[in-house]
């Protein structure tokens, strides 16, 4: 290995800002001028879990299992649980150590080799295990503040405590850095929350967002093109953005008009539901506005609780997928084929299919063909699922998947208008269930200065292109593929030979003993 790397994750960020800022941000511009860059494609659904757990393994979710933040039983997905092995623990198996700082869905942290200080999500920090191994602690005392709980009532009292994101991210930023200096790694990861934060209450109004940005760029930009002299460089985010919606489309609604779902209830039950459907979306936001956040989340679960009780489904072993959206048992299920499951999703009742194949094709071409109130698409993309996902878990999700365009979301409920303006005061005004076109840039000593990619990476990609840029060999298992094209011709990276291991890594063949021994 000749040059180290540097990866610089932002939640959040897109090109649809970043694109019509860059001329106004000097440091941001060079970056791109200097490099390479493009879209990358994140997970479906578009949400940091899954796309963090599939970014740092390389592999979808049909193998990691993580399809969001918790399984069918309600327990939450841990760093502990993910199956397969992160590309810093493949780089730790062949010597290199890695520092990873306040990445998301990484606690309680472990790493083979190197220091990892996560993110925490709960809980006050002066009692909470974020960094490992412990001995490191003392370089991240100031991460984390005073826990989750006082920051999401701190951003309820935005635009107050708006300036105080810019000054997290700059004390976060020195704390990585100090880190890095003291630590000396092969290879570094450090990741902004607050990117995410700031576009979630902001949305409305760009000109906060693109403060933010500006003072982002003489932060990290700036520092970043320094190091990019001897340093590789690398900047992605696991999800895109845009504006919340103003449309809600009731699927169940259109799937019952369309004759594929059938309900078993009384004209009094379908109202009464409907009603409380309509509380958990309309009062939901109302009463988060009201509540401090720890009130708010026993409320919340109660709703949710009310909403989808008859929906319960046995959990799957290392499968993260929450309950269908859909009573199950207001459905009549010798007749109906098809229902809302997850919110990305419909599923098929296969044994009152006549022919699944077709009518699965059937679904994806009707869906693609809706029409909104402008007449302009409902749905950017409908996929069947094995167009999306492999691997173990493929059996268990829906038959087909979808993100819809901006503007719209997928709801439950059955009202007899398909279509409905939504009514709810938000208090976010910014949302990412269906932006799955992300960013990536890179730029150094190794990587070409051509400017902007022809196509499209995948956030799988991240992974393999990291673990081969540390002369290791990639796990065939692995969906990503080594990005190769973004290697200066002349550079030892790009003559370098692929190289593949049969393993999977240590740590998935343990749990997968111990999930054996379980069973």
């Amino acid at each position: 290995m000749k040059n180290k790397t540097i990866l610089i994750g932002l939640d959040g960020a897109t090109w649809n800002n970043l694109g019509k800022w860059k001329d106004k941000l000097p440091y941001f511009k060079k970056l791109l001028a200097r490099g390479v860059y493009t879209s990358l494609l994140s997970t479906i659904p578009c949400m940091t879990c899954p796309a963090v757990p599939s970014l740092c393994t390389g592999k979808n979710p049909g193998k990691t299992g993580v399809f969001g933040f918790k399984r069918a039983d309600g327990s939450l997905f841990t760093y502990d649980k993910l199956r397969d092995e992160a590309f810093w623990d493949v780089l730790g198996e062949n010597d290199y150590s890695s520092l990873v700082v306040n990445l998301r869905m990484a606690f309680p942290p472990r790493i083979k080799k190197g220091v990892m200080a996560s993110a925490t999500m709960g809980g006050s920090t002066k009692k909470c295990n974020y960094v490992y191994p412990a001995k490191y602690k003392g370089l991240f005392r100031k991460l984390h503040g005073n826990g989750y709980d006082d920051f999401v009532d701190n951003l309820k009292k935005l635009p107050k405590t708006k300036e105080n994101f810019a000054l997290d991210t700059r004390e976060k930023y020195n704390i990585f850095l100090n880190a890095y200096k003291k630590t000396s790694p092969d290879f570094a990861f450090f990741w902004d929350g607050n990117t995410d934060y700031v576009q979630h209450f902001q949305w409305h109004n760009q000109k906060e967002i693109f403060n933010y940005y500006k003072r982002l760029d003489l932060v990290i930009f700036k520092d970043l093109l320094e190091r990019a002299k001897k340093t590789n460089i690398m900047i992605v985010s696991d999800h895109g953005f845009e504006a919340s919606a103003k449309y809600a489309f009731y699927i169940n609604s259109w799937l019952e008009k369309k004759k594929y779902l059938y309900f078993k209830e009384s004209k009094f039950q379908r109202n009464t539901r409907n009603l409380r459907d309509y509380m958990y979306y309309r009062i939901g936001w109302i009463v988060k506005n009201i509540l401090p956040i720890k009130y708010f989340n026993f409320v919340f679960r109660l709703f949710k609780k009310m909403q989808a009780k008859g929906s319960a489904q046995k959990s799957v072993k290392g499968l993260y997928l929450e309950n269908p959206r859909t009573n199950l048992n207001i459905i009549d299920k010798k007749k109906s084929v098809a229902y809302f499951d997850q919110s990305w999703g419909i599923r098929i009742i296969k044994e009152n299919a006549r022919d699944y194949g077709k009518l699965k094709h059937k679904l994806k071409k009707e869906l693609s063909g809706l029409a909104g109130f402008n007449g302009k698409p409902i749905f950017k993309e409908v996929h069947k699922k094995e167009e999306v996902y492999k691997g173990q878990f493929l059996k268990y999700l829906p038959d087909i998947v979808f993100l819809t365009e901006q503007g719209y979301e997928v709801r439950n409920g059955t009202p007899k208008k398909i279509i409905k303006r939504t009514k709810d005061k938000r208090t976010t005004t910014g949302g990412h269930s269906n932006a799955r076109k992300a960013i990536f840039i890179a730029l150094g000593p190794d990587i070409k200065k051509t400017g902007k990619l022809s196509k499209p990476v995948q956030i799988y990609d991240i992974a393999p292109t990291i673990i081969h840029m540390y002369d290791s060999p990639v796990p065939k298992d692995i969906d990503g593929k080594v990005l190769k094209p973004i290697f200066n011709p002349r550079s030892v990276l790009a003559q370098r030979k692929l190289k593949y291991s049969d393993s999977g890594g240590e740590k998935q063949k343990m749990r997968s003993i111990i999930d054996d021994i379980k069973i």
